[in-house]
């Protein structure tokens, strides 16, 4: 059904949720401001971890430039995502916590 191909995004993917939950976390605990250096510095740590890992160096030579920048935008747009829904659950906890921890009474 899934072509080995098609199955590397899904890692990206997975891959990216990880660090984009674990970023989250350290974020919170550390009590960071700025959402979008969070979302930003994730996405580069991803970026770095899934094209480090799951192209096949090797071969790159082998490949022609429109397949690799193809692969390199599935690759980075499943990345993307992963660290979207990998942080939302954390960053909404801790804004519904300070949201909370500020009502009066």
């Amino acid at each position: 059904m899934f072509d080995s191909v098609d199955f590397t995004y899904f890692i990206a993917a997975v891959v990216a949720l990880i660090i984009g939950f674990l970023g989250s976390i350290i974020f919170a605990v550390a009590k960071g401001h700025s959402k979008r250096r969070l979302m930003a510095l994730a996405l580069v740590v991803a970026l770095a971890v899934n094209f480090s890992t799951l192209i096949n160096w090797a071969y790159v030579g082998d490949l022609s430039a429109g397949f690799l920048l193809l692969d390199f935008a599935f690759i980075a747009a499943f990345s993307f995502f992963g660290c979207a829904l990998g942080t939302l659950p954390i960053l909404g906890i801790r804004k519904l916590w300070r949201s909370y921890s500020r009502r009066p009474g």
